[in-house]
Protein backbone atom coordinates (compact mmCIF):
# COMPACT_ATOMS: atom_id res chain seq x y z
CA UNK A 1 0.00 0.00 0.00
CA UNK A 2 1.54 3.33 -0.92
CA UNK A 3 1.76 5.94 1.37
CA UNK A 4 3.19 9.21 2.10
CA UNK A 5 6.47 10.78 3.64
CA UNK A 6 7.34 14.52 3.60
CA UNK A 7 11.23 14.94 3.11
CA UNK A 8 13.41 17.34 4.48
CA UNK A 9 13.30 19.55 1.57
CA UNK A 10 9.59 19.73 2.08
CA UNK A 11 8.42 17.65 -0.76
CA UNK A 12 5.79 14.80 -0.50
CA UNK A 13 6.85 11.46 -1.74
CA UNK A 14 5.28 8.10 -2.47
CA UNK A 15 6.66 5.26 -1.05
CA UNK A 16 5.82 1.83 -2.07
CA UNK A 17 7.19 -1.50 -1.25
CA UNK A 18 7.51 -4.43 -4.10
CA UNK A 19 7.38 -7.72 -4.00
CA UNK A 20 11.24 -8.04 -3.59
CA UNK A 21 10.37 -5.90 -0.13
CA UNK A 22 12.27 -3.14 -1.97
CA UNK A 23 11.20 0.08 -1.32
CA UNK A 24 10.38 2.73 -4.42
CA UNK A 25 10.57 6.73 -3.92
CA UNK A 26 8.56 8.30 -6.22
CA UNK A 27 8.01 12.88 -5.83
CA UNK A 28 4.99 14.22 -6.20
CA UNK A 29 6.44 17.88 -6.51
CA UNK A 30 3.88 18.61 -3.82
CA UNK A 31 4.36 20.75 -0.53
CA UNK A 32 1.14 20.09 0.98
CA UNK A 33 -0.84 16.44 1.74
CA UNK A 34 -3.66 17.08 0.38
CA UNK A 35 -2.09 18.22 -2.95
CA UNK A 36 0.28 14.94 -2.81
CA UNK A 37 -2.69 12.68 -1.71
CA UNK A 38 -3.88 13.26 -5.45
CA UNK A 39 -0.80 11.23 -6.73
CA UNK A 40 -1.87 7.97 -4.90
CA UNK A 41 -5.00 8.02 -7.02
CA UNK A 42 -3.63 5.35 -9.65
CA UNK A 43 -5.83 7.49 -12.46
CA UNK A 44 -4.02 10.74 -11.73
CA UNK A 45 -2.01 11.64 -15.05
CA UNK A 46 0.63 14.13 -13.16
CA UNK A 47 3.72 12.87 -13.90
CA UNK A 48 5.87 11.97 -11.09
CA UNK A 49 9.17 11.68 -11.16
CA UNK A 50 11.57 8.51 -9.59
CA UNK A 51 13.75 8.85 -6.84
CA UNK A 52 16.28 7.06 -8.80
CA UNK A 53 16.78 10.69 -10.28
CA UNK A 54 17.93 12.07 -7.47
CA UNK A 55 20.62 14.59 -8.10
CA UNK A 56 24.10 15.04 -5.89
CA UNK A 57 22.83 18.68 -4.27
CA UNK A 58 19.21 16.98 -3.01
CA UNK A 59 20.90 13.75 -1.68
CA UNK A 60 23.82 16.18 -0.23
CA UNK A 61 21.31 18.20 1.66
CA UNK A 62 18.88 15.40 2.50
CA UNK A 63 21.54 13.46 3.52
CA UNK A 64 22.90 16.09 6.33
CA UNK A 65 19.94 16.61 7.52
CA UNK A 66 19.18 12.74 8.42
CA UNK A 67 21.91 11.49 9.75
CA UNK A 68 22.58 14.98 11.86
CA UNK A 69 21.32 13.89 14.72
CA UNK A 70 23.66 10.53 14.67
CA UNK A 71 26.88 12.24 14.39
CA UNK A 72 29.24 14.90 16.19
CA UNK A 73 29.61 18.56 14.24
CA UNK A 74 32.99 17.75 13.46
CA UNK A 75 32.00 14.44 11.87
CA UNK A 76 28.86 15.85 9.60
CA UNK A 77 32.01 18.90 8.88
CA UNK A 78 33.61 16.21 7.25
CA UNK A 79 30.89 14.91 5.65
CA UNK A 80 30.00 18.22 4.28
CA UNK A 81 33.70 19.59 3.33
CA UNK A 82 33.92 15.45 1.17
CA UNK A 83 30.04 15.60 -0.53
CA UNK A 84 30.71 19.48 -1.24
CA UNK A 85 33.87 18.86 -2.93
CA UNK A 86 32.84 16.04 -5.08
CA UNK A 87 29.96 17.95 -6.08
CA UNK A 88 31.98 20.74 -7.28
CA UNK A 89 33.92 18.73 -9.50
CA UNK A 90 31.60 16.32 -10.89
CA UNK A 91 28.74 18.94 -11.29
CA UNK A 92 25.34 18.30 -10.12
CA UNK A 93 24.71 14.72 -11.49
CA UNK A 94 21.51 12.18 -10.65
CA UNK A 95 23.22 10.08 -8.34
CA UNK A 96 22.25 6.93 -9.65
CA UNK A 97 25.00 8.09 -12.86
CA UNK A 98 27.76 8.73 -10.49
CA UNK A 99 30.39 5.93 -11.67
CA UNK A 100 34.06 5.15 -11.36
CA UNK A 101 35.20 7.60 -13.84
CA UNK A 102 33.65 10.61 -11.75
CA UNK A 103 35.78 8.86 -9.14
CA UNK A 104 38.97 8.68 -10.34
CA UNK A 105 38.60 12.54 -11.96
CA UNK A 106 37.73 13.51 -8.34
CA UNK A 107 40.83 11.99 -7.08
CA UNK A 108 42.96 13.37 -9.41
CA UNK A 109 41.87 17.04 -9.10
CA UNK A 110 41.97 16.75 -5.18
CA UNK A 111 45.52 15.46 -5.15
CA UNK A 112 46.38 18.76 -6.48
CA UNK A 113 44.64 20.89 -3.65
CA UNK A 114 45.33 18.51 -0.45
CA UNK A 115 47.41 16.11 1.25
CA UNK A 116 47.12 11.77 0.63
CA UNK A 117 45.64 12.14 4.05
CA UNK A 118 42.97 14.35 3.71
CA UNK A 119 41.72 12.90 0.12
CA UNK A 120 41.96 9.52 2.05
CA UNK A 121 39.34 11.01 4.41
CA UNK A 122 37.33 12.80 1.37
CA UNK A 123 37.00 8.97 -0.05
CA UNK A 124 35.76 7.28 3.11
CA UNK A 125 33.16 10.07 3.78
CA UNK A 126 31.68 9.63 0.46
CA UNK A 127 32.30 5.86 0.47
CA UNK A 128 29.79 6.13 3.85
CA UNK A 129 27.67 8.72 2.69
CA UNK A 130 26.32 6.62 -0.57
CA UNK A 131 25.99 3.54 1.78
CA UNK A 132 23.31 5.84 3.47
CA UNK A 133 21.77 6.21 -0.50
CA UNK A 134 22.11 2.23 -0.70
CA UNK A 135 20.53 1.52 2.60
CA UNK A 136 17.75 3.99 1.91
CA UNK A 137 16.93 2.18 -1.55
CA UNK A 138 17.94 5.32 -3.53
CA UNK A 139 20.92 3.68 -5.36
CA UNK A 140 21.29 -0.26 -6.12
CA UNK A 141 25.23 -0.36 -5.40
CA UNK A 142 27.76 2.09 -3.85
CA UNK A 143 30.05 3.36 -6.71
CA UNK A 144 32.85 3.86 -3.77
CA UNK A 145 32.78 0.42 -2.98
CA UNK A 146 36.32 -0.59 -4.77
CA UNK A 147 37.56 2.57 -5.02
CA UNK A 148 41.55 1.91 -3.29
CA UNK A 149 42.32 4.45 -0.56
CA UNK A 150 45.65 6.11 -2.08
CA UNK A 151 49.09 5.24 -0.37
CA UNK A 152 50.38 7.74 2.24
CA UNK A 153 54.14 8.49 2.46
CA UNK A 154 55.81 7.50 5.19
CA UNK A 155 57.18 10.82 7.64
CA UNK A 156 60.14 10.89 9.96
CA UNK A 157 58.74 11.38 13.43
CA UNK A 158 58.94 15.07 14.58
CA UNK A 159 60.69 15.70 18.39
CA UNK A 160 61.84 17.51 20.29
CA UNK A 161 65.10 17.67 21.58
CA UNK A 162 65.58 17.59 25.29
CA UNK A 163 67.41 21.16 25.60
CA UNK A 164 64.11 22.56 23.30
CA UNK A 165 62.14 20.96 25.27
CA UNK A 166 63.38 22.35 28.52
CA UNK A 167 63.56 25.97 26.63
CA UNK A 168 59.73 25.48 25.46
CA UNK A 169 58.40 24.67 29.51
CA UNK A 170 61.25 27.52 31.09
CA UNK A 171 59.31 29.80 28.13
CA UNK A 172 55.58 29.22 29.50
CA UNK A 173 54.41 31.72 32.41
CA UNK A 174 51.18 29.66 33.33
CA UNK A 175 51.82 26.72 36.24
CA UNK A 176 48.71 25.10 35.04
CA UNK A 177 49.91 25.37 31.44
CA UNK A 178 53.13 24.15 32.06
CA UNK A 179 51.60 21.22 33.70
CA UNK A 180 49.54 20.39 30.89
CA UNK A 181 52.72 20.55 28.35
CA UNK A 182 54.66 18.31 30.74
CA UNK A 183 51.50 16.20 30.97
CA UNK A 184 51.19 15.76 26.99
CA UNK A 185 54.46 15.42 26.70
CA UNK A 186 55.16 12.40 28.82
CA UNK A 187 51.79 10.64 27.91
CA UNK A 188 52.05 11.33 24.50
CA UNK A 189 48.30 11.89 24.77
CA UNK A 190 46.37 14.28 22.53
CA UNK A 191 44.61 17.69 22.80
CA UNK A 192 41.25 16.16 23.35
CA UNK A 193 42.65 13.46 25.02
CA UNK A 194 44.04 15.57 27.59
CA UNK A 195 40.94 17.89 27.39
CA UNK A 196 38.41 14.95 28.40
CA UNK A 197 40.28 13.63 31.20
Amino acid sequence: MPTLFKRSNGIFYIVTVGKNGRRRWISTGERTRSRAAKHLNPHEAQPVREQQSMRLSVFKSEFLTRVSGFYSRGTLGIYRYALTSFLATVGDLQLASVNGQHIDLFRQRRIKEVSVITLNINLRALRSAFYYAVRWQILDSNPFTKVPLSPVPERDPIFFSPEDFKLIVSSIKQEWFKSIVIFAACTGMRRGEIVNV
